[in-house]
C-alpha cells in the first residue's frame, strides 16, 4: 500500500480547469446516508442504506479576467447538471478520477483582509449520479485519435456505464465517443456512448444501462474541423 501526497490534483468544472487556482480541496465526500430502521425487540440500533450523494468543497485564488474562474463559477451558480471531474493525482490518462452531476450551491467570489490575495470559496452537491472511474484520455488533440485500450471490466445488468466529457479549449468541430470490445486490439469495436459534437468549450454527462460483456474500453476523438482541442474524458462502471 502506498501513501499519496496531494500536489497536483485536477478539478474540472463544466469545461473549465480550476486546478491551477486552487489552494485547498475541502473534500469530495460520498454520502450513503444511512437510514435508521430499528424496530422493537432488537438489542442494537440498525440501519439500511439511504440515498447516496456527493458533497464537494474547494477554495482558491480568484481570477476576474474574461473567461476565467469568476466566469465559470458565476455561470454554474445554482445550475443543476453541471459536470465536475476530480482527479486526486495529476489527471493523466489512466489515473483514477471521480465525476458527478453537480449543483453548485455556494460561491463566494472574493474575501480577505487588506493586502491579501482575493480568494474564492465554492461548494457543490450532486444533482444526479456520480461515479468513480478512470481517465480514458486527457490532453491536446489535433487530429482524429483512437485512444488507448483500457481493461475496465464488464457491466452487469444492475450496473450502468457513466462517462464525463470536459472540452477545455479549442475551436472547430470535435466529436467524442466511447467504444468497447472483447479484446485489447479492438478488432470489432462497439460504440457505447456518443457525446454531442462541440465547437468549443463544453461538458456533458452520459450513461448507458448494462449489461455489457466487453471488458476493454477506449475513447475515440474525431476532429472534422479546426483544433487542437484540450479534452478530458473519463468513464466508470457503477
Amino acid at each position: 500500500m502506498a501513501n499519496y501526497v496531494l500536489t497536483k490534483p485536477k478539478v474540472y468544472l463544466h469545461g473549465y480547469d480550476l486546478s491551477a487556482l486552487l489552494r485547498s480541496i475541502g473534500g469530495l465526500v460520498l454520502t450513503p446516508a444511512p437510514v435508521d430502521n430499528t424496530t422493537f425487540g432488537v438489542g442494537t440500533r440498525t440501519h439500511t442504506a439511504g440515498l447516496s450523494g456527493v458533497e464537494f468543497t474547494a477554495d482558491g485564488f480568484s481570477d476576474f479576467a474574461a473567461d476565467k474562474s469568476d466566469t465559470a463559477l458565476t455561470a454554474s451558480f445554482a445550475v443543476a447538471g453541471r459536470v465536475i471531474t476530480v482527479g486526486p493525482e495529476t489527471g493523466a490518462a489512466g489515473e483514477i478520477s471521480y465525476a458527478f452531476q453537480a449543483l453548485q450551491g455556494t460561491y463566494q467570489p472574493f474575501g480577505g483582509s487588506v493586502g491579501d490575495m482575493a480568494a474564492f470559496v465554492l461548494s457543490a452537491g450532486a444533482s444526479g449520479d456520480w461515479v468513480r472511474g478512470t481517465m480514458l484520455e486527457n490532453g491536446s488533440f489535433s487530429a482524429t485519435t483512437n485512444g488507448t485500450a483500457r481493461s475496465l471490466g464488464a457491466a452487469s445488468a444492475t450496473q450502468k456505464i457513466y462517462a464525463a466529457l470536459q472540452i477545455l479549449s479549442g475551436t472547430g468541430t470535435v466529436g467524442v465517443r466511447i467504444e468497447s470490445d472483447d479484446g485489447a486490439g479492438f478488432a470489432s469495436p462497439t460504440t457505447r456512448i456518443t457525446f454531442t459534437s462541440a465547437s468549443g468549450r463544453a461538458a456533458e454527462w452520459l450513461s448507458l444501462a448494462g449489461p455489457v460483456t466487453d471488458t476493454f474500453w477506449r475513447a475515440v476523438i474525431t476532429i472534422t474541423a479546426g483544433g487542437p482541442f484540450t479534452i478530458a474524458v473519463m468513464m466508470g462502471i457503477r
